[in-house]
Parts: structure tokens; C-alpha cells; sequence
């Protein structure tokens, strides 16, 4: 016979301004909040704001608005509760340029943005991709941010207290990177033998990936990451037919030669 396939429950609601006005074709989610739980609808705003995200489960959800010039917006709903109202705020921009430490621009080095609070929406990324090595984070949400600069194979560079402010461009002026140095290495399996193709990648911190320092060994396992930030880096090999491998500390001074990585795989991808 026929199977009758549930409909789900709604959020309904409206997406304005803190004027109030309605905020039409902005792109509403929602996203459950139960742990071990992942459940999401789309839908966009209509010509008076209104919006209306069908087939969820029962349950917690966060719903989130983005419309162009504004700030993501953030509002916790009940499927099949009480409509809900998601605020749009005018955003502001974080400008600059990238160079390196010589001085000449960097095209496609990677910039982000996280807001001191850290809370949804806080975090923002681009790409130094307007030429002349500049870049444009838009639609930020008003408050204050540290901004992180890395470019494979020519450095990285912090900038702490950008603060951004409601419909303004806050534009940082230059920021040059800072020379990094070189780790070379070996990836080899239990009996010694070099790995070809294995990726290796270096992070400051060994729980998180956020760096662009990454490479592939050659046909004797050898490798180097050039451009790696001065200090304690985390040196990590992957292989599909091996094990990942525990972190390999190495310590980088662009005045002096790091000591080779020796890093060893154990049988058992996945």
C-alpha cells in the first residue's frame, strides 16, 4: 500500500531591521540543536519578511538570516511554536593589504576574522583577492576582532582590537608577513621504507586545523614546508593505506636550520 510520509513541523516568523521594516529575500536556516541530532530547512524571506521553514523535527533550533549589507542574524525557535522575529543589523567591512616580508603584495593569502566573543556568526574569511594584494571581509557584525594572515609558503601575521562598526569600513592599513622557515623531513612506514604521496601539513595547534602549510611527500618519503611560523609547530602525515600520525613537534627559527622530521606511519587507513 502507500506509504504516508511525515510533513514535519514548521518555524514560521519574520526577518526585519531594528527599524522594523521587513528584510525580503533574505536567506533563512534553521538548524536543530539536540546533541547527536543534525536537521536543517532552508527557505527566503518574503516581500513583507515573512518566512516559513517546513519539515523539521520536534525539537530546538537555531535560525539564522543573511541578507547583503547586514550581519548574519541568530534566533533560537521551537519547531511548531510561537512565530519568531530574526533582527538584522547593518554590518561593517575589515579592509587592508597583504605583503610580504619584502615588501611585495600577497595575492590570495588567507584572512580571517574572529570576534573576541565567539559566538555564532563571529567568525569571518576571505581571500586578499581584490589585487594589489588587498582584501574585503563584508558584512561583519559590529564589535571587536583579531585578525589572522597566512599565505602558503610566504608567512603569517596576526592583528588584535579591529574594531568594526555598523554600516563603516574599517580598513587596517598594510599588513606584512612575518618570514617563516622551513621544516624538512621523512614519512616511512614500520621497517624504515619512505611513503610517496603522503600529505603532511603543520599547525600551531595540534587540535586544530587552520593552516595552509601543506605538502605531499616525494618518491623517498622526503618532504619541506616552506613559509612556517617561527616557533613550536605541530608536523602531522596522512596517507590513505596508513594511520594517522601523532603530532611530530618541530621548532622553526628562519636564523637557523630545524632538525629533520622523522615521522612513522603504522598500517591501517581509513
Amino acid at each position: 500500500g502507500d506509504v504516508a510520509l511525515e510533513a514535519g513541523l514548521a518555524i514560521r516568523g519574520r526577518v526585519r531591521d531594528r527599524a522594523g521594516s521587513a528584510s525580503s529575500a533574505a536567506a533563512v536556516r534553521a538548524l536543530r540543536q539536540e546533541p547527536g541530532e543534525v536537521g536543517e530547512a532552508e527557505a527566503t524571506s518574503g516581500p513583507d519578511g515573512r518566512f516559513d521553514l517546513g519539515g523539521l523535527r520536534p525539537g530546538r533550533h537555531q535560525v539564522s538570516a543573511s541578507a547583503p549589507g547586514h550581519a548574519t542574524a541568530f534566533a533560537t525557535a521551537e519547531a511548531g511554536g510561537e512565530p519568531v522575529d530574526v533582527v538584522l543589523d547593518v554590518g561593517g567591512a575589515i579592509t587592508g593589504r597583504v605583503v610580504d616580508a619584502e615588501g611585495a603584495p600577497v595575492e590570495e593569502a588567507r584572512v580571517t576574522a574572529q570576534a573576541d566573543d565567539r559566538g555564532p556568526g563571529r567568525h569571518h574569511s576571505a581571500r586578499a583577492d581584490e589585487g594589489d594584494g588587498r582584501f574585503l571581509l563584508p558584512d561583519v557584525a559590529p564589535g571587536a576582532y583579531d585578525l589572522g594572515v597566512q599565505a602558503s609558503g610566504r608567512g603569517e601575521a596576526a592583528r588584535s582590537g579591529v574594531r568594526v562598526a555598523s554600516g563603516r569600513t574599517t580598513d587596517v592599513g598594510t599588513i606584512a608577513l612575518a618570514r617563516g622557515g622551513t621544516v624538512q623531513g621523512v614519512v616511512v612506514d614500520a621497517e624504515g621504507r619512505g611513503i610517496t604521496g603522503a600529505t603532511v601539513h603543520a599547525e600551531r595547534d595540534a587540535n586544530r586545523r587552520t593552516s595552509q602549510l601543506e605538502t605531499q611527500t616525494g618518491s623517498t618519503g622526503a618532504f619541506e614546508l616552506s613559509g612556517v611560523p617561527i616557533g613550536p609547530v605541530h608536523v602531522v602525515a596522512r596517507h590513505p593505506s596508513y594511520a594517522i600520525s601523532s603530532p611530530v613537534v618541530a621548532e622553526v627559527d628562519p636564523d637557523k636550520e630545524t632538525p629533520p622530521v622523522r615521522i612513522v606511519l603504522a598500517r591501517g587507513g581509513r
